[in-house]
């Protein structure tokens, strides 16, 4: 196949098969506020997923609200990580009151981490590639974090040239 067709090959497979959805409308939402580095994280009580956290950031970049506790657990929801870890979809974020009571857990969706190792680079473009054509669909956790557009509920061709043009 010449080098001109897997892009038209790749925006054909796109409308036919369509863009992948998500479904976070949520009712509602937790009593306390997650930041990172000073910018709210949305912990969406229903997926329980939380969104609005970037490549690069660290453990220790986490806050929540005066009265609760938050950690972080490895993808394995049983490591805990240190505050100089970096945040990956899927690690899973727990906050707690300061007594430990009421543990809500959210799994992490890094923008732009979809391969869930806490970088945005090639191997992402390759897992938003392989759903958009049906190879390999998605996790709900791994769709959210392909998803680069706020405004999109879908993750698309669009976000992978995102991906491409942010890692050059």
């Amino acid at each position: 196949m010449k080098k001109g067709k897997i892009g038209k090959v790749l925006l054909f497979a796109c409308f036919a098969f369509g863009a992948m959805h998500t479904n976070e409308s949520e009712a509602a939402q937790p009593a306390y506020t997650v930041t990172v580095s000073g910018n709210a994280v949305e912990c969406h009580e229903t997926s329980r997923i939380a969104q609005g956290i970037t490549t690069g950031m660290k453990v220790s970049d986490l806050q929540v609200s005066a009265g609760y506790v938050v950690k972080v657990y490895g993808t394995d929801n049983k490591t805990l990580l240190d505050s100089g870890d970096i945040l990956k979809t899927g690690d899973i974020l727990s906050v707690t009151d300061q007594n430990g009571r009421n543990d809500k857990r959210y799994a992490i969706s890094v923008k732009g981490d979809v391969s869930g190792d806490g970088n945005m680079d090639v191997m992402d473009m390759e897992g938003i590639q392989k759903s958009v054509l049906g190879v390999k669909p998605l996790k709900q956790i791994n769709l959210v974090a392909g998803i680069l557009d706020p405004a999109k509920k879908v993750v698309s061709v669009i976000d992978m040239e995102k991906i491409q043009k942010d890692i050059l």
